[in-house]
C-alpha cells in the first residue's frame, strides 16, 4: 500500500530524471552540493471518507527548487527555474499515477522568493505535489 516512504521514493525517482537538476535531496538539508538543487518533504497529510468501503488518503509534499545567484544573475537564476518548474510539471503530468504507486497526482507551482543560504543568494521555487490514494477500510 502506497505510504510516506513509498511515495517519497516515487518522487525521488522522479526528480532525478530531470536533466536541468544538478542535485535532489527527499529531505531537508541546509548546505547542497550544488546549483539547480530539488530539496522536497511532506508538509501534509489528509484522510478523507470517500464511500462506505474506501477513504482517500492525500500526501501533499513540497518541492523547493533553488538557483543561485552568486554567480548568475537574477534574469538567468529566473530562466533557470522557468526551465526546470516547466520540466519538472510536465515529468508529474506524464506519470500521474507515479508507476502505479497512486491513484492519481496533481502538480502545482507555488511561490517563488529570494533566499539566503549557506553558500549565498539564490532563488526559490515551490511546487508542490499532491498525490492521492483510495484505500479499502
Amino acid at each position: 500500500m502506497a505510504g510516506f516512504t513509498s511515495i517519497r521514493a516515487k518522487i525521488k525517482a522522479k526528480l532525478d530524471t530531470i536533466s536541468e537538476l544538478a542535485f535532489v535531496f527527499d529531505h531537508h538539508r541546509d548546505v547542497v552540493d550544488g546549483f539547480p538543487v530539488a530539496i522536497f518533504d511532506i508538509i501534509e497529510s489528509d484522510n478523507e471518507f470517500l464511500t462506505n468501503a474506501e477513504n482517500l488518503r492525500q500526501y501533499t509534499f513540497a518541492i523547493m527548487v533553488y538557483a543561485e545567484t552568486e554567480t548568475k544573475s537574477v534574469k538567468e537564476a529566473t530562466d533557470i527555474l522557468d526551465t526546470v518548474s516547466d520540466s519538472i510539471v510536465t515529468a508529474f503530468e506524464s506519470d500521474v499515477t507515479l508507476g502505479g504507486e497512486v491513484d492519481w497526482c496533481l502538480a502545482l507551482t507555488g511561490t517563488r522568493d529570494e533566499f539566503d543560504t549557506p553558500q549565498g543568494s539564490a532563488i526559490g521555487q515551490e511546487l508542490i505535489i499532491s498525490c492521492n490514494v483510495a484505500v479499502a477500510v
